[in-house]
């Protein structure tokens, strides 16, 4: 190898590194929640509880169909699935990317049609 390529693994090792370790923990979590997650039908508290997400959260993805669950007759409790959970849990959220920069856009650049931000007025 030349000094150059040397060089250039050097860097690429240190910028993967830290990747490495991040995606190393990520195993360590996924297999936590693989053999700590209960087993049978859990409440959206306890769904919450396992997912680190607001009771809230659960409950929007249960009304929007993304996580699957059941209301019993006369019920106001949900019931989910572990293994429902522990799918919604894993499954990849598709982004939309133009959305997400357009948003980013208008928070930078502010109200729609402006061209520049607004001037302070001194006093």
């Amino acid at each position: 190898m030349s000094a150059i390529e040397d060089a250039l693994a050097i860097i690429i090792e240190s910028k993967l590194q830290p990747l490495r370790a991040h995606l190393e923990r990520i195993e360590a979590k996924l297999e936590t929640l693989n053999g700590a997650a209960p087993s049978g039908n859990l409440t959206t508290a306890e769904a919450a509880r396992i997912a680190r997400r607001d009771q809230e959260t659960i409950t929007r993805a249960l009304r929007a169909g993304k996580l699957k669950g059941t209301r019993p007759e006369g019920g106001r409790e949900w019931i989910i699935e572990a293994g429902e959970l522990r799918r919604w849990m894993t499954a990849r959220r598709p982004v939309d990317v133009e959305a997400e920069v357009e948003k980013a856009y208008k928070r930078v650049r502010g109200r729609p049609g402006r061209t520049r931000p607004r001037r302070r007025k001194r006093r």
